[in-house]
């Protein structure tokens, strides 16, 4: 079971995404703590909850973006592979990443990585 502490930093990575789902948290956590409601939050949704602003900072690209897809993903195919390629900021990728990937192996690994690594760990707690 994901700790209180533990929880509320992971409020702290939402709000910097969509406040008002952050509130929706935050005002849940508070009837927890005075025992008015209980929730159990496994380590596999806190993980896969703060997996998102991961995949989009490493990536370059916006998390609505990547919450988009996983939403949308069906049979092994993102909804918008192309949109989602060409909105990656690879300008800023290449700015700050040393040994930056050339443009058409960034956006390859940044699809393989979404269908071969985040899916598999969110799919099954967003199905």
């Amino acid at each position: 079971m994901t700790s209180y502490k533990a929880t509320c930093n992971l409020l702290m990575d939402i709000s910097s995404i969509d406040i008002a789902i952050a509130q929706n948290y935050y005002d849940l956590l508070k009837k927890i703590k005075n025992n008015e409601d209980s929730l159990i939050i496994n380590e596999n949704m806190h993980k896969a909850l703060s997996d998102f602003p991961k995949f989009a900072g490493k990536w370059y690209f916006d998390v609505d973006d990547v919450k988009y897809e996983a939403y949308n993903y069906r049979d092994g195919e993102l909804a918008n592979a192309n949109k989602r390629k060409d909105s990656a900021n690879y300008a800023a990728y290449r700015e700050e990443v040393p040994d930056a990937l050339p443009k058409f192996k960034f956006r390859k690994e940044m699809i393989d990585e979404f269908k071969e690594v985040l899916m598999p760990e969110i799919g099954p707690l967003i199905d």
